[in-house]
């Protein structure tokens, strides 16, 4: 429960960051790493 509740929260921040007014670069690495985030949490939650 407690991955799935993380991989919701940074869903939601990759919807939001969309619209907060970062520059471009700074964007695309915050996608970066919520992404990155987002699968590691995926695997450890589907290897419990």
């Amino acid at each position: 429960m407690k991955y799935r509740n993380s991989i919701i929260t940074l869903g939601f921040l990759v919807v939001v960051i969309q619209f907060l007014g970062f520059p471009e670069s700074i964007r695309n690495i915050l996608f970066i790493v919520s992404g990155v985030a987002i699968i590691t949490l995926a695997y450890l939650a589907g290897r419990r």
